[in-house]
């Protein structure tokens, strides 16, 4: 059994110092015809040097900030799941390496307003909290991974309103350097959108399941209990692309534990995954074919892969499932709610227009259908509902799928959009 050494964070003197933003992987290949979800350091030990610029007086992170602690956290959360080992050292170093074949060997974290950073959000200023830089070679290793937060955001670490959570941001951005791509689970950390702090502070600072099995799938991480996988493959009729088409796993709680977006040729695989009974669903969102349904029961065994193969039956509809929010205020990252308490929630999306239900796979999350009701329109052909959700008590905490269906039966989804948490 493979278990997780021990993470070395090696620190000089170094001082204290609701909408949202994406973030970006851009990995720098020799051979670009890797995927990057299948690019991973070969070593235990990752080198990471923490620029100077993190510790400098910066308009960018509120003063007084745990910088380091948040650095540590960020670390060890991925420690934990994949066993790597981290040694930090500080830098004066404040650009990544420049797009190339090759970076200049180290691995930076930076918040520095230099040129070669500030390119990197040239094309919108204010659109991402920050960015990944990897460089891998033709065997798929990663030689090298920069992450620079963009300057011109602001960052905290105690949640003050209207900032980034440096711990969320890290922990997301160290998923990129580790070889993780964005997670169409909306409630992942690892999710395209980072959450500025809000009425719910500190954004999801800890993995979810899904993140925890992607994490395990690339560096092979074993237990008594793990890990087994479910892959296969779908058709759809010919001419159609299987763009947009993710498959996930969702454990007997209805928690999505695991997700993958399907390859150009159907296939997918979901691996990382504990010992146990999930169902599998698949989503199709890719401008006006839209889609979901299930694809039945697997069983995972350790060591062991489950084959779960379909066709999918796709209608041309233009219907799309976009933001979930509450308080009448629809938003594109995950709403988190809290067990035993009831909420109204609001969904946008384009054409929903004669929406006759919304339903969730676990028996801890309640709808009232009868308090559906359209609020107005939000411009652009979006439509917005609210509807009435109670969480049972003892609901387990995890991320859980949202389902929507019109009047003429057509279905479509949001992975992961209720993140319950205690």
């Amino acid at each position: 059994m493979r278990m997780p050494g021990r993470m070395i964070v090696a620190w000089a003197m170094l001082g204290v110092l609701m909408p949202t933003a994406s973030s970006a992987l851009q990995p720098i290949a020799a051979d670009r015809r890797l995927e990057p979800q299948t690019i991973r350091w070969r070593g235990q030990t990752i080198r990471l040097a923490m620029s100077s610029s993190l510790n400098a007086q910066n308009s960018g992170i509120k003063a007084d900030s745990d910088v380091l602690g948040a650095v540590d956290r960020a670390l060890a959360t991925w420690h934990g799941v994949t066993g790597l080992e981290f040694l930090v050292q500080p830098s004066d170093r404040q650009s990544i390496s420049p797009s190339g074949v090759s970076g200049d060997g180290v691995s930076l974290i930076t918040i520095g307003q230099t040129p070669e950073n500030l390119q990197l959000f040239a094309k919108d200023p204010f659109a991402e909290s920050a960015r990944t830089r990897v460089f891998y070679n033709r065997k798929a290793a990663i030689t090298e991974a920069d992450i620079v937060l963009n300057p011109l955001q602001q960052f905290s670490t105690d949640g003050t309103y209207g900032t980034f959570d440096l711990e969320t941001t890290l922990t997301h951005e160290i998923g990129h350097l580790i070889g993780l791509r964005h997670s169409e689970v909306l409630g992942s950390v690892m999710a395209d959108r980072i959450p500025r702090n809000g009425t719910e502070k500190f954004g999801p600072r800890g993995l979810s399941a899904s993140d925890v099995a992607e994490a395990r799938q690339l560096y092979e991480m074993e237990s008594d209990t793990c890990c087994g996988a479910v892959a296969g493959h779908l058709t759809l009729k010919s001419g159609k692309s299987f763009k947009g088409t993710t498959v996930w796993a969702e454990d007997v709680d209805g928690i999505v534990a695991g997700q993958v977006s399907v390859a150009s040729d159907g296939s997918y695989w979901i691996g990382g995954l504990d010992k146990g009974k999930y169902r599998i669903f698949w989503l199709k969102a890719d401008g006006s074919v839209t889609g979901t349904g299930s694809m039945g029961q697997a069983d995972v065994e350790k060591s062991e892969v489950v084959n779960v193969s379909q066709r999918l039956q796709l209608e041309n509809s233009g219907f799309t499932l976009e933001r979930i929010g509450s308080n009448f205020q629809p938003a594109d990252s995950a709403l988190r709610v809290r067990p035993g308490r009831q909420y109204v929630i609001s969904i946008a999306g384009r054409n929903l227009v004669d929406l006759t239900d919304v339903s969730f796979s676990s028996q801890g999350l309640h709808v009232d259908l009868s308090s559906l009701a359209k609020k107005q329109d939000f411009g652009n052909k979006i439509d917005v509902f609210n509807i009435t959700v109670s969480i049972d008590v003892d609901i387990p905490e995890g991320a859980y799928t949202l389902f929507c269906q019109r009047g003429d039966g057509i279905r479509t989804a949001i992975i992961g959009a209720i993140v319950v948490s205690r």
